[in-house]
């Protein structure tokens, strides 16, 4: 879920495949995110999370592509 004062909420949901391990909440840059999984040539990718300090690791779920993206977690204050 997104906050601007201009638009109000924004949220977009990615269907999830399979998950492996702990459930866990992340802030990061949506837009970042969403323009990252519309320029990726591949039908689904896999995302590495070594923790709440660590970035998201992107990698397309295809042998032949030697991509990888990076995205740094946003810190946020927890109410």
């Amino acid at each position: 879920m997104s906050k601007t004062a201009e638009i109000g909420d924004i949220e977009n949901e990615v269907p999830l495949l399979q998950m492996l391990g702990e459930e866990f909440i992340i802030s990061l840059n949506g837009k970042f995110f969403i323009d990252i999984l519309r320029n990726i040539d591949c039908p689904s990718i896999r995302i590495r999370y070594a923790g709440q300090n660590s970035p998201i690791v992107l990698l397309p779920d295809d042998s032949l592509m030697s991509s990888l993206f990076l995205i740094t977690p946003v810190r946020t204050h927890n109410k």
